[in-house]
């Protein structure tokens, strides 16, 4: 298999200021990714720093510089792989907060793109507002091509103000509505939190937005639990349709090994037991409604169609029938039935 676009979705369980640790996980991700053969390993938001960050900028803002002097280590375990890495910018500028929440793509040893978050939430649990400034939605930092995909990246809340999803918007600008035309591949690198009803939410709301521009969309999370907050992660792919690919676990850290293709979106190391079954371009039949592929032991998804969708239940008499012959019967006696 070609290996010349996979990426590795670092779901990644980091601990609050401690960027030392945080930095040890990043390059521990990377070393595995690149015995993947991966082309590029996204990390969630402000990994290096890590969710949630209180009011740690505030009360230590040397805490920042502890990150650049990270990234520049980071950096050397950048050969031949590219890598997403969220940190806390310095804002050098005289007027505005004094950090950036920044997404830094390395290339090559090098820092060859920096994003910069655009939309900032203030609410709930969220502080970004209190020590970041807003980006204007830079297009040309945002968008880089690799292996002739083009893709395109935005932060956690940049995903979350889309004017026909949302009766009513916290914000002006919808970032993925820039980005999304122009790309084949949105990536967004979060850092968000669970909570009732938002993981329904969250995918319809990126389900809609990969059917709408016909982008396959990776979105990357953060997973763990600091004080009373706590990160599923849950990384997921969508393709063209909005149809979920592939899926990590739930509340564990995950390398997470998948492929991308013009055209196609699977997961690369998809397999069936030990016949190594490989189910890469699967297309599944016009007549079916949704289905997964579940791996049990390991307690995640490998791979699903319509999986969130919400359908009606299949006959009540056949669910009827399978549990009364799982409660009395024994499923190893062999029944006869009629050709009828």
């Amino acid at each position: 298999m070609d290996n010349k676009n996979n990426i590795v979705l670092a779901q990644i369980n980091t601990i609050s200021g401690d960027v030392e640790y945080n930095k040890n996980k990043i390059i521990e991700h990377i070393k595995l990714a690149k015995e993947k053969k991966a082309s590029l390993i996204v990390f969630p938001e402000l990994c290096l720093l890590s969710y949630p960050m209180g009011d740690i900028l505030g009360r230590y803002p040397s805490v920042a510089k502890k990150c650049l002097l990270a990234l520049d280590e980071i950096k050397e375990y950048c050969d031949n792989i590219s890598a997403l890495v969220g940190y806390p910018e310095i804002n050098n500028n005289k007027t505005g907060k004094p950090f950036y929440n920044s997404i830094a793509l390395i290339q090559n040893k090098k820092i060859t793109k920096i994003i910069r978050k655009s939309l900032l939430p203030n609410y709930q649990e969220h502080n970004d507002y209190r020590y970041f400034e807003p980006y204007r939605v830079d297009v040309e930092s945002r968008i880089f091509e690799l292996n002739g995909i083009k893709y395109g990246v935005i932060v956690c809340e940049d995903a979350w103000n889309d004017f026909e999803f949302f009766e009513r918007n916290l914000y002006k600008t919808d970032p993925v509505a820039i980005i999304a035309p122009k790309v084949d591949v949105i990536l967004c690198c979060a850092s968000s939190c669970t909570r009732a009803k938002k993981e329904q939410l969250k995918h319809n709301m990126m389900k809609t937005a990969a059917k709408k521009y016909k982008v396959k969309y990776i979105y990357v999370n953060q997973v763990g639990a600091q004080d009373e907050i706590v990160y599923d992660g849950l990384s997921r792919m969508y393709d063209e349709e909005g149809n979920i690919c592939a899926m990590a676990k739930s509340y564990e850290e995950e390398n997470y090994n998948t492929s991308v293709y013009q055209g196609t979106m699977f997961a690369a190391d998809l397999c069936v037991a030990a016949d190594q079954v490989d189910l890469a371009g699967f297309e599944p039949d016009t007549d079916l409604h949704a289905a997964g592929l579940f791996d049990l032991e390991a307690d995640s998804v490998l791979c699903g169609y319509k999986l969130y969708d919400r359908l009606y239940p299949a006959s009540t008499t056949k669910i009827m029938t399978a549990l009364v012959a799982l409660k009395y019967g024994n499923l190893d006696d062999e029944v006869t039935v009629s050709a009828n």
